[in-house]
């Protein structure tokens, strides 16, 4: 990728520093998150480094927006003040019709008490839920370690503890629906997304992994039955 660099030395150490964060942090975060990394030296040419800007179409070598260049005015006054010498300032994008499209925050990069760069870091905030989950799962065709497994059984189980007591404490539910009250709020909170869910629910509950499946096809109706099945061979 063409680079739009700085002279310095030590402050090229800084940027490129700064470009391997930017790059951790958005495989971090998801596909939600769109960073760019601006130089201050020539604002007409002074987009530095990007990662997602299909968010944006922005590209290394553009000039700063004129919005950008006012509040990173402003944040450099604040600095060179002395009053808030790690500032940082946050803001939303809007849309025409009134909802955020983005958070944005502005944080200034320093080398030797110099600001060099500005690092805008941008979340859409109609980014599906799914995506941010999907970002914070375990690659499981990258291997999962043993920790990472560990992790998601104490939550699951944890989660089945939460749920018999919200369960224990509702006095409407019948003791034949007792599993299925249980199961009905797993289910809701998203628990059954999870790899093996079902596998660590049912051994929480000590039932079969087959009754799981009984009570999320009766909750969920037939038209899943497939997608369980399928869902049964990750177990």
């Amino acid at each position: 990728m063409e680079d739009h660099t700085i002279s310095s030395g030590n402050e090229s150490a800084v940027l490129e520093a700064v470009k391997e964060i930017m790059q951790g942090f958005a495989a971090f975060i998801g596909t939600g998150a769109e960073l760019i990394l601006y130089s201050l030296s020539d604002r007409d040419r002074s987009v530095l480094y990007t990662v997602n800007n299909w968010h944006s179409g922005v590209s290394i070598g553009d000039p700063m927006p004129e919005i950008l260049r006012i509040k990173i005015d402003d944040l450099i006054a604040e600095s060179i003040n002395g009053e808030t010498p790690y500032s940082r300032r946050t803001f939303y994008f809007t849309t025409r019709t009134g909802p955020y499209k983005e958070k944005v925050v502005l944080v200034p990069i320093r080398s030797r008490d110099n600001i060099i760069a500005v690092l805008m870091v941008g979340y859409y905030l109609n980014t599906p839920i799914q995506s941010f989950l999907t970002a914070m799962s375990p690659d499981v065709n990258a291997g999962c370690t043993r920790e990472a497994a560990d992790i998601t059984e104490e939550y699951i189980t944890k989660a089945v503890v939460e749920a018999r007591e919200r369960v224990d404490q509702d006095t409407t539910v019948p003791r034949s629906g007792y599993i299925r009250a249980i199961v009905e709020l797993l289910d809701k909170d998203g628990v059954f997304r999870m790899k093996s869910a079902v596998r660590i629910v049912a051994k929480a509950l000590h039932i079969s992994p087959n009754t799981i499946y009984l009570h999320l096809r009766v909750l969920r109706g037939r038209s899943t039955a497939g997608c369980l099945k399928e869902n049964a061979a990750d177990e």
